[in-house]
This record gives structure tokens, sequence and C-alpha cells, in this order.
């Protein structure tokens, strides 16, 4: 259920905000960001926190690396403010500029076997989840 509070209820500086985000982003701002912004102390700060654990915390992958992942599902699931998030996040940081072309054709990008593999993965369980299964 879609709420519509979420695109007519925010107050003058969070509809500046996302005024600007969109400006930024050359698309409509997913219901993620609104809800944040709507709802901040409840959901938004610790989205944020959470996101930013994945994003930006310890881990295997650099910040590049998940921020072309987060691209990758971006564009699988068509969310054109998403993908323009991650990939702008990661560009500036890779030596690899992220784009559709690279994404849909990910198979040829030139990434490492284990990015691929990751690649791999996040493709079946957004377009075929019901046959992801222990083998994969």
């Amino acid at each position: 259920m879609r709420l519509r509070i979420l695109d007519h209820g925010h107050k003058l500086k969070n509809r500046l905000a996302l005024k600007i985000m969109r400006a930024a982003a050359g698309t409509e701002v997913d219901d993620v960001a609104k809800t944040s912004l709507y709802r901040p102390l409840f959901f938004g700060r610790p989205w944020i926190r959470f996101a930013s654990s994945i994003l930006r915390g310890k881990s295997e992958w650099s910040s590049m690396e998940r921020e072309l992942f987060g691209a990758f599902v971006s564009n699988l699931n068509t969310c054109k403010y998403c993908l323009h998030i991650h990939s702008s996040a990661a560009s500036p940081n890779s030596d690899h500029v992220i784009t559709i072309g690279k994404l849909k054709n990910w198979r040829e990008a030139g990434y490492n076997k284990n990015i691929y593999a990751t690649l791999a993965i996040l493709e079946k369980l957004m377009l075929f989840p019901d046959s992801f299964s222990s083998a994969d």
C-alpha cells in the first residue's frame, strides 16, 4: 500500500530537500528516501545508520564494490533514483565509471571473478528468486 502522505505530507524544509534531490538525480525520489524524511526518528535515522554501515562499514568488499552492487540491483529493479545515487557514489572512487551499459553487459565489463560471481548471484536473486538454491 502506497501512502499518499509521502507525496504531500512533508514540511517545507523537507519539500525543499526533496526538490533538490529530484533535481540532482534527474528523477523522482524513491519512497525510502521520502519515508526517511517524513519519519526521521522512527525510520530515517536508523535506516541511514544501517545503510551507512553496509556501504561504508568494515567489509571484505570496498565501498566502490558495494556501490556497484547497489547500482546493479537498482538497475534490475528499475529504480532510477537509487541507480543514480549508487553509481554516483561509486564512480568518483573508482577507476571505472559505472554506466547503464556496463551494468546491462556486466559479463563483458571486465570485473574480477569475485565481483562477477556476486553479480551473477544478485541477478538470479532479483530476476529468478524462486529458482535460487543452496547450490548457487
